[in-house]
Formats: structure tokens, C-alpha cells, sequence
């Protein structure tokens, strides 16, 4: 590069050493202060010769007042201003301009910096400077991220060679052995085990390749006290016995909670079963709190033949934000429990993809999880409602703003359906509605794994259906596949919509839906041809805020559907009254003759505050009746709710309460779901095991491991080149898809998956002074926030034999930076300090040229004369700093302490220098 180009990009200061030799031979004779004048004077002529159009914003005299600092500070209103004077007067070169902004703009930060630094900020004043700063150091990555970076390449922070994922994916098992961690059992070591009797047995079966062997556990066997110890030894006695490797161990998580750790021997399954002393327990899915202070929550509840439950224990939701409720409860046949719902955050190291996700999760009877799964779109996505098929694949259902897939169809809020098997691999996902707002508020399956949705919709459902007016309430039955067979769509002008759904084994289905402010449950035969019920009941008026929340089948035809009205005169024998408090939760039961319906009993379940009933579960055995939902008051006979309580209450079959229980607190909570186990306790869940077989190991598919999505995709570019699309298909491991990112980097890079301690990481890397720039993918189906990996370059440190890239130059700054505190501003300020020096750094890149060595320490490349001129300022700034060094002692000693002597600064002449 010449430096003294057509451009004229750089006029260097005619300036010689003989000019000092005047400066000394007249320093007595001129006195002090005019020696001082003297210099700057002919400095200042020196810097009349260089072209006005290149001097960088550094070169140019500080005319702003220290004593205003604060309010010019508040004052502004921009950091990077492209038309700031100091940068509109130095000529229409894009770089220069994109140079000198940024430097401007960081001296306004450096200002707040050195302003808190300096100990004159108030504590009331130190927020608003801190976001002044957000807003400066916002703007900046955001300049930056849009520069032309042809003739110098300028990073927001440092330069790395790797980008490492934000995921924690869960590590692989240690040592190559499964282990279960088993859920809590009891809070002292010595004590038995509560809920146990000594005549408990249950199999613990152990399959290999080759064998299978089942060792029986008899708890009467066990020596001593039924504690956690003794138990422990009596199960390894047993397995031992049995010639297999597995073992159990008694696991201390805290001071006050014992575990069982199941260790499975290589090669090995553990499968858990025929427990004796089972009894029925109940979950309940609910919220705590509400809008965006919300969580998420699993309690379970046994002894439900006592006149009040015994509570189990209970899970939290553990996402990284507020925001998140559980809407709905479902147990499979093996006992273990599923929740959906909907959070505003990340979960179990799953990233959230928008405003909000569904989530999946899935726990054992004794409360352990065993795997989350979001599912989630670019606006926001919501779970309402779940089944389990005969097989234990799991169906949820629910609405998205966005799309899921990249066959998805519809606009605005879209029905969506979504099976995943029992492992958590999603099988599936439909997302398909008219072109207006629509959602699946419930789902059921039947005997052959054909899934019914039913909801709402503000158009037609498909082509063979039609749109009455405002929302209709609709069902959808779709294959095992998620293949559409027919949908019904019903309704009149009014805002109407399907709420509850439920299948018989007898080829038909039942739906409870609000219509025109009424309660109609509606019979249907499982076939495309009709769009006519069997039978149609009409429970009477909801009242004002009333819904219908629940449908299920008992014991012969009976029907029954829950929901909360005011109306204390639905259709039915009352075999509980309403209070009269407002709104009371209710059961209604509806006896099914096959080609007609009549109405049963309706019970309410109330205060004198506001009830509401949201979920319903029924034994179908017994026609026992669980509910559970929300309350102002006191549901059960005691204290009124601080705010509002949750609670569960079982009916027996006529309707007649048997137990309520609340649950208080000090704010909000809400029981959205409730499911029903008749096996739900046993001896397996009093040890905190789960029952069936044991999951050991993560996934391995990258949909299951993440929240990523098939059809998604990123991109990565080498050196400038064309960038590659990596996409997420069906099946692909997340070593399936580090190889497919890896084949696209050649030589100049690699992506692994990497262990981390206690977890594993995605990461990519640039070698051999390969530039990858990773970008993301289409809008709605970027897969970069799901992978935990964001935009930007990475730079490879270059091949032996080969130079560095001296083009490029790192302002090394963060977003967190933080001058709440005089040592956050110190860290800042140095900060923004070197910062500024990058880019003066870029200024001489651009305007001499690459240096042989380090910007630091090397010499410039630039012909010789270039050189001397160089040389001579650099002797000029020594001298100059030498001689205001002296004046600065002679003064001291002159002055004797009075300050009144002549002063000199080589400040100002340093700034114009470098």
C-alpha cells in the first residue's frame, strides 16, 4: 500500500530536529512560559501543512468543559453520529467516517466512565448512566455489525477462534455406566420409611442380550429397621445373589434428604414392576403466580380414601424465566407422568425460541424428571392439552403464532398437534388452520392410536367444513401418522368453541363445547360422512365468565364434564347447591342411552368467594370424581385465600363430596389439570423409584436434545465464500450434524461436540486462518438460538509458516460492562480505553499501512523518507515531554507551593501526536 496515495490519505508534519536546536539556544533568553508558547506554536504551524479532510477526531483540541460533564452526558441522545461535525469535516472516505464515528462515539462513553470514576456521580444518578452506557454500548455492536469491513475488519470484542454453544447437552454416563438418580425418600437416615408396612414385594427384572433374570425384593427379608440402609442391603443381597452387576446405593443430596442411586451394570436394563400395596394417587398441574411472575408446577396426592390426601411431593417447573404454567396432567400405563405447558424460558438446557414455548415434561411416580421438551416457534407457541395412546406415545396439543414446520399453513394463532413417543422423540407435528386465528384447546386418542383435536377456529377448518360466524367450535381426527381424515365444524354467528374431548371403545366420540353462552355436550359417531350428532345436551346458560373445562367417561354411559358458572340451575338433579358466592366450580353427569342423553346429577363445588373448577379426572371403575382449580375463599370450610388458593376435592359417583383440601399461600396459585392413577402408589414410589424400565442415558437425536426443529438451519462461510446451508433433518444425531458442519469448514475448520464437566457443549472452530463466518438460517427457521450459538466470525490462528491477518482489530468490549460502582467504571473505563486505541490502530492500517510486527511494539512499513519523517515526530514528542517535565520542576521550586508560576502541559501536543 502507498501511503501517499491518490487519495492523499495522509500528510505527514514536515517537522526536523533542527527546530529544537533553536528552542534550546533561546530556553534562558525566552523565559519559561514563552519557550512553552514558542513550541506550541510552531507546532501547531507544523499541523496547518496536513490536509483538514484526514485529521482524525484524536488530533483535534478538546473543547468541551469538564465542569458540565453530567449534563452533557444526559444530553445525549445519540453515541454514534454520523454527522457530528468532528466526523462530517474530515472528507466522505467511508472507512474514515465508520472510523472516527465510533471513536466519537466512545469518548461520550469513556465521559460517563470517567464521570463515576471520578467519585462525582450521586448513588440516585448511577442507573441512568448505567443505561446511558447500555444505550452507547448497544449502538456501537450494532455500527459495528453493519460497517463495510472490506479495507479493515473491526470487532465489537475479541477476536476468537472458537464459538462455543450456550447449551449444557447433558453428558454422556460416567465411566460407560447408566445410572438412575432416584427421587427423595426421607429426611433422617436412621428412620423408616414412611408409607411402608414390611410386607411390601415388587421384581426388579434385569435383561441382558442373552438373558433375563428376575429377582424378587420382599420387604419382610429386610434385617433391622426399614430404613434406607437396611433396604439398600437387603436389594444388593438380592442382585448379587442373582449374578448381575446392577447395584443401589443410598445418596445424601443434602442435610436433610436421602436418595436411592440405581448404578445398571454394563450391558444391563432394569426394569421395575409387580409392586404390591399399590394404591390410586392423583397429579395436579397448575401455575404459581400469574402474567409474567408465573411458574409452573407437579404435585402428587395419595391416600385418597382418607378423609384428606396425603401429599407426595411436589416439582417445580425450573425454567430460566418467569412466565410459565402447566396447563395439563397425563399418566401412562407404566406410570410415569407428563405435563405441558407453556414458559417464557429456557428448560433443562433447552432454549426458548420466542416470546413463549410449549413444553413436554416427563416424570416417574416418585417425582424425578426424566426429560423436558420445548417446542416453540418464532412468535410463540402454547401446550393445553395432552393424552397418552395405548401405546404411551404422548399427544399434545395446543397453539402456535409462527410456524412449527416448514409445511405448516394457516395465519395468525394456528391449531397445532404434536406426537412424541415414549422416549420424548417427536414422531410429528401438524400446524394447519384457515387463514385466521385458531387453537386446540383439548386432544384424546382411541384404541388404535387415531388422534381427535377439538377447539376453535375464525374460518373454515378445511374444505369440506363451513365457517358459521365469529369462532366455531370444531373437531379434527387425524391418523397415527398425523394424516388428516375428516374434521366437524359446529357452531352459530356468536364466538363458540370446543373445549373438552373424550373417545369410547365403541367407535364413537363426545365433546363439550360453549355455545352462544351455553353448555352443550354434543355425541358424535366416529365417522367423515355426518356432520350430525347423535345426540346434543344442553346444560342451560353459563352465565357471566362460566366455561366448560373437562370431559370424561366413567362406568356405564356415564358422562361427566366439569366447568364454573354462576348459575346455580344447570340441567340435573342438585346434589350439592351452589353457594351463591358468584362463580362455583361444578361436575355435571350426563347418562349416555346410545341414541339419546339425559341429564344425571350436577354437583357445585364453592365459596363465598370466586370458584373455579380446571381440571377433571374420573376413575372409570369406580365413577370416583377428582377436580381441582382455583379459589378466593375458603373451599374448604376454612380461611378465605390471601389471593387465591388451589385446591383438589373428590366427588364419589352421586355426586357427594368425600374430601377438599386447599392449598394457601401468599399469592396466586391455580390447579389447571388433574390426572388420575389407580396405581399411582406403591412401594416402588414410598423407595422414590420409578416403575418400568429404567431410562438411562440423553437422547442422541439433535430434536430431542435441543429444542431445534427439522427444516431448520444455519449457514457457514469460509474466507468469503459462498455459505454453506447446514440443515436439521429428521434423525440427525448431533454428531450427524457437527460431521455435516465439519465437511463444510474443509481444512480451515472443525465442529464437535466437547465434554465439559457435567455436561457436554457444541463447538466451532477456525484453523489454519480460516475466517468462518456463521450466520442463521431463513426467518422462522433459524436454528442458531436452539443450537445456543449466535451470529458472528471466528478467526483460525494462521498455519505454521503463515503471517497473521493484520487487518483486523478488536475493540474488545462487552454489553455487561457496568459503572454502578467507581471500580466497574475503572474496568470500563480501561476498557473503553483500549477501544479507542483499536481504532486509531485501524486509522494507521488504513492510512501507512501493515506493520512487520505487533501494533504494539513494531516498526512501521513505509518507505524511508516516510520513515525519517516518522522518526523526527516521534523525537519531537520525546523532547517535548522531556522539556515539560523540566518546566514542571523548575516551577515547583520557583512557585514554592503558591501555583502561581507559569504551568505547560505536553498533554495537548501528545494528542496531536499519535
Amino acid at each position: 500500500m502507498d501511503p501517499l496515495n491518490g487519495n492523499n490519505r495522509l500528510q505527514l508534519v514536515q517537522f526536523d530536529s533542527s527546530v529544537l536546536s533553536s528552542y534550546y539556544s533561546n530556553g534562558v533568553s525566552l523565559g519559561q512560559g514563552l519557550l512553552a508558547k514558542k513550541i506550541d506554536n510552531e507546532l501547531l504551524a507544523g499541523l496547518a501543512d496536513i490536509d483538514p479532510s484526514v485529521i482524525p477526531p484524536w488530533q483535534l483540541r478538546d473543547s468541551t468543559s469538564g465542569a458540565d460533564a453530567l449534563q452533557r452526558i444526559y444530553s445525549y441522545s445519540k453515541f454514534i453520529d454520523e454527522d457530528d461535525p468532528r466526523v462530517t469535516a474530515h472528507g466522505d472516505d467511508e472507512t474514515f467516517k465508520n472510523l472516527f464515528s465510533l471513536y466519537v462515539g466512545l469518548t461520550k462513553m469513556r465521559e460517563i466512565a470517567s464521570f463515576v470514576e471520578s467519585g462525582q456521580a450521586q448513588s440516585s444518578q448511577l442507573t441512568l448512566l448505567q443505561n446511558k452506557l447500555n444505550n452507547g454500548l448497544a449502538e456501537t455492536k450494532n455500527f459495528v455489525s453493519k460497517m463495510d469491513q472490506t479495507e479493515v475488519s473491526l470487532l465489537f470484542g475479541l477476536k476468537n477462534d472458537t464459538a462455543i454453544s450456550s447449551l449444557e447437552l447433558p453428558a454422556l454416563l460416567e465411566d460407560g455406566i447408566p445410572y438412575h438418580k432416584g427421587a427423595h425418600i426421607t429426611d433422617v437416615r436412621d428412620d423408616p420409611v414412611a408409607g411402608l408396612t414390611g410386607t411390601e414385594t415388587f421384581d426388579i427384572t434385569i435383561d441382558t442380550a442373552s438373558t433375563s433374570k428376575v429377582v424378587s425384593i420382599d420387604l419382610s427379608a429386610v434385617s433391622g429397621t426399614l430404613n434406607v440402609d437396611n433396604i439398600a442391603s437387603h436389594i444388593n443381597s438380592q442382585l448379587l445373589a442373582a449374578g448381575v452387576s446392577t447395584s443401589i446405593a443410598v445418596q445424601r443430596n443434602d442435610e436433610f434428604s436421602y436418595s436411592f442411586d440405581l448404578k445398571i451394570g454394563g450391558g444391563e436394563t432394569a426394569t421395575f414392576g409387580n409392586a404390591t400395596g399399590t394404591s390410586g394417587a392423583v397429579y395436579i398441574a397448575g401455575a404459581n403466580g400469574v402474567g409474567d411472575g408465573s411458574s409452573g408446577f407437579l404435585k402428587k396426592l395419595d391416600d385418597l380414601a382418607a378423609g384428606a390426601p396425603n401429599e407426595v411431593f411436589r416439582s417445580d417447573i425450573d425454567t430460566t424465566e418467569a412466565a410459565d404454567k402447566a396447563n395439563a396432567v397425563a399418566v401412562d400405563s407404566q406410570g410415569y407422568v407428563y405435563t405441558v405447558g407453556t414458559t417464557a424460558g429456557d428448560l433443562e438446557g433447552q432454549i426458548n425460541q420466542g416470546e413463549r414455548d410449549a413444553f413436554l415434561n416427563k416424570y416417574d411416580g416418585a417425582g424425578n424428571l426424566v426429560f423436558s421438551r420445548l417446542l416453540g416457534a418464532t412468535d410463540d407457541a402454547s401446550g393445553f392439552s395432552i393424552a397418552i395412546d395405548d401405546s404411551d406415545n404422548v399427544v399434545i396439543a395446543g397453539s402456535a403464532r409462527g410456524q412449527l414446520t416448514t409445511t405448516a399453513y394457516g395465519g395468525g394463532y394456528d391449531s397445532f398437534v404434536t406426537k412424541f413417543d415414549s422416549d420424548g422423540n417427536e414422531q410429528f407435528t401438524r400446524q394447519a388452520s384457515p387463514y385466521a386465528d385458531d387453537e386446540a384447546l383439548a386432544v384424546s386418542t382411541d384404541a388404535s392410536g387415531n388422534i381427535f383435536i377439538a377447539g376453535f377456529a375464525r374460518g373454515a377448518v378445511d374444505s369440506t367444513a363451513t365457517h358459521q360466524g365469529g369462532s366455531d367450535a370444531y373437531v379434527t381426527k387425524l391418523d397415527s401418522t398425523g394424516t388428516l381424515l375428516y374434521s366437524k365444524q359446529f357452531g352459530d354467528t356468536g364466538d363458540d368453541r370446543a373445549t373438552a374431548i373424550a373417545v369410547d371403545n365403541a367407535g364413537s366420540f363426545f365433546v363439550a363445547s360453549e355455545v352462544n353462552g351455553n353448555a352443550i355436550v354434543r355425541k358424535y359417531t366416529d365417522e367423515a360422512s355426518s356432520q350430525t350428532p347423535v345426540w346434543e345436551h344442553d346444560l342451560g346458560s353459563l352465565g357471566s365468565d362460566g366455561e366448560i373445562t373437562g370431559l370424561s367417561l366413567g362406568s356405564a354411559g356415564n358422562v361427566f364434564v366439569s366447568g364454573s358458572t354462576d348459575n346455580g340451575a344447570l340441567a340435573g338433579s342438585v346434589a350439592q347447591a351452589h353457594s351463591g358466592g358468584g362463580r362455583d366450580g361444578f361436575v355435571a353427569q350426563i347418562t349416555d342411552a346410545g341414541a339419546s342423553a339425559s341429564a344425571g346429577f350436577v354437583s357445585y363445588v364453592g365459596s363465598t368467594g370466586d370458584d373455579t373448577i380446571k381440571g377433571l379426572a374420573v376413575d372409570a371403575a369406580t365413577d370416583d370424581i377428582y377436580v381441582t382449580g382455583g379459589t378466593t375463599g375458603g373451599i374448604d370450610g376454612g380461611g378465605s385465600a390471601n389471593s387465591q388458593d388451589y385446591f383438589a376435592a373428590k366427588l364419589d359417583g352421586t355426586g357427594a363430596s368425600q374430601f377438599t383440601t386447599q392449598f394457601r399461600g401468599t399469592f396466586n396459585h391455580a390447579g389447571n389439570g388433574i390426572a388420575f392413577d389407580s396405581d399411582g402408589t406403591s412401594v416402588l414410589s414410598r423407595l422414590g423409584l420409578p416403575t418400568g424400565t429404567v431410562p438411562v442415558g440423553p437422547p442422541t437425536e439433535t430434536t430431542s436434545l435441543t429444542s431445534a426443529r427439522v427444516g431448520q438451519s444455519f449457514t457457514l462461510s469460509v474466507n468469503g465464500e459462498t455459505a454453506t446451508t447446514i440443515e436439521i433433518k429428521e434423525g440427525d444425531s448431533l454428531t450427524y450434524l457437527a460431521l455435516k458442519a465439519k465437511q463444510a469448514l474443509g481444512i480451515y475448520g472443525s465442529v464437535t461436540v466437547e465434554d465439559e464437566v457435567g455436561h457436554r457443549t457444541l463447538q466451532i472452530e477456525a484453523k489454519n486462518g480460516g475466517v468462518i463466518e456463521i450466520g442463521g438460517g431463513p426467518d422462522g427457521f433459524n436454528a442458531l438460538p436452539s443450537l445456543g450459538l449466535t451470529p458472528g466470525t471466528i478467526y483460525g490462528e494462521p498455519a505454521e509458516g503463515e503471517e497473521e491477518d493484520q487487518s483486523i482489530f478488536e475493540l474488545g468490549i462487552f454489553e455487561d460492562m457496568s459503572v454502578l460502582t467507581q471500580q466497574g467504571a475503572v474496568d470500563a473505563g480501561t476498557l473503553i480505553d483500549n477501544a479507542l486505541r483499536e481504532i486509531r490502530d485501524a486509522f494507521q492500517y488504513v492510512t501507512v499501512g501493515p506493520q512487520d510486527e505487533s501494533r504494539e511494539t513494531g516498526p512501521v512499513s513505509l518507505k524511508q523518507a516516510d520513515s525519517e519523517r516518522i522518526a523526527n515526530l516521534q523525537a519531537v514528542l520525546q523532547t517535548v515531554t522531556s522539556i515539560a517535565s523540566s518546566f514542571a520542576q523548575t516551577n515547583a521550586s520557583s512557585n514554592n507551593g503558591n501555583g502561581n508560576g507559569n504551568s505547560f502541559s505536553s498533554s495537548s501536543l501528545y494528542n496531536l501526536l499519535i
